[in-house]
């Protein structure tokens, strides 16, 4: 319970706290859309079998590979639940931070993003559900897309 109080402390005084996440998160996507051109997002948007691709490996790829290393690691229950959250949660917006330093398709990563954004929020429940074979772990879908709105 200690460990618990103080980690809570720790997080909800530094980067944890809500709004100067938010406020980052809004500088980085701001500073994303300024590099870019609705010509770019229109030609990004043409592009869905990568848009497909990417849906399929951050819902499909990569939980596969979270589960296999939770079996064969043999990780506490804990761990597990933890490493197939994070197997299922796709990568966000530092994508799109990593695509422009990288020099690439800033429009295309950000046209993936939100693809994965908008289908993850009733994807990863159902994923969570079937990996952990029906354990009950609440997530309400509606208030997790009003969080990602309020982002």
């Amino acid at each position: 319970h200690r460990f618990v109080s103080s980690t809570h402390r720790f997080v909800s005084s530094t980067i944890g706290t809500v709004p100067p996440l938010q406020a980052s998160l809004a500088v980085l996507m701001c500073a994303m859309g300024l590099t870019i051109s609705p010509q770019d997002l229109q030609a990004a948007t043409r592009q869905w079998k990568i848009v497909g691709l990417n849906l399929f490996c951050c819902f499909g790829m990569m939980p596969l590979l979270a589960s296999i290393i939770c079996r064969l690691g043999r990780l506490s229950p804990s761990a597990t639940i933890g490493t197939l959250l994070m197997g299922c949660v796709s990568g966000g917006q530092a994508s799109n931070l990593f695509t422009f330093l990288a020099g690439g398709d800033v429009a295309l990563s950000v046209v993936c993003t939100l693809s994965t954004t908008i289908v993850g929020v009733a994807i990863i429940p159902l994923l969570i559900k079937w990996l952990l074979l029906g354990a009950i772990v609440p997530v309400q879908a509606l208030a997790m897309l009003k969080s990602v709105v309020a982002l």
